[in-house]
């Protein structure tokens, strides 16, 4: 807490505040005002979101520090302080960028690059690592092959790194995508959190026939990165590798949560087929 404490007082001028931990989180209460100081890994990813919607009232405010920056450099780390609103979140899709391509197949490569690389490194040390990994690098394999070599040019959004409702106004957790990044990370979201039990998947993909490419859908669905970000926390020390079990447990459930997706998709749209297939 004294580092917290040092660049609130040295770098904004805070005085008379309270700091508490909310899911490894920190969270100030000033002046009858909640903030989130938040430490960062990608300053330019930062000043990237700070020009796309520091000013946009659906957002957490950007807070400058006493020399007018957003980000603040304490002891060789990097934060950031938000200031949270209750304001509502954009619900129509915010165009950026009018021509762009898909690059989610190059990401993908190259997090499997780095994760093997990791895994190489740790093998064997923990068991439900290694009892989940092969498993889960084959889906991120059965993503990339899945979107193929094709190029996929269209326009770019506003959309969210991770779907979480708590999160939606978060700038930080903002970057420019296709439309069907959300919407796929949504549907995984929905799974994760068990809501989908209460949702008629067929009405949903009705709803949405003409939004989206549901090719580009389908491939996100079967990225696997909620596996590989709680993997990401279990690296750093931000959690014990039995977080995994939750998931883990739940793999014929989400293969046939999937199915179900894809049987109501093909319905309606014209989707790739793929011979090893296995859902």
């Amino acid at each position: 807490m004294i580092i917290i404490t040092n660049i609130l007082r040295d770098y904004y001028n805070f005085d008379q505040f309270k700091i508490y931990k909310n899911n490894n989180r920190n969270v100030i209460k000033y002046q009858d005002k909640m903030y989130y100081l938040e430490k960062i890994y990608d300053v330019s990813e930062v000043y990237e979101q700070y020009a796309l919607v520091g000013n946009m009232p659906y957002f957490y405010k950007f807070i400058l520090n006493v020399n007018g920056s957003v980000v603040t450099e304490y002891n060789g780390d990097n934060y950031v302080l938000l200031l949270v609103n209750n304001n509502q979140g954009q619900k129509t899709p915010i165009l950026i960028n009018n021509g762009m391509y898909l690059n989610w197949r190059n990401i993908w490569i190259a997090r499997s690059d780095y994760i093997e690389e990791y895994y190489d490194r740790i093998r064997g040390e923990t068991p439900l690592i290694n009892e989940s990994f092969d498993y889960y690098m084959g889906l991120l394999e059965f993503a990339i092959c899945y979107l193929g070599d094709d190029d996929y040019y269209g326009v770019g959004y506003l959309q969210h790194k991770h779907f979480d409702y708590n999160e939606l106004n978060n700038p930080l957790n903002i970057k420019v995508d296709f439309l069907e990044r959300d919407f796929a990370e949504y549907l995984k979201y929905i799974f994760i959190t068990g809501e989908y039990k209460n949702i008629d998947m067929k009405e949903l993909i009705l709803e949405n026939r003409y939004n989206y490419n549901f090719n580009l859908v389908i491939a996100r669905i079967i990225y696997p990165n909620y596996y590989f970000n709680l993997l990401d926390d279990i690296i750093v020390g931000y959690e014990n590798e039995n977080i995994l079990f939750n998931i883990i447990e739940r793999n014929q459930e989400f293969e046939a949560y999937l199915k179900n997706i894809i049987a109501e998709i093909s319905l309606i749209y014209p989707i790739k087929k793929i011979p090893f297939m296995r859902f």
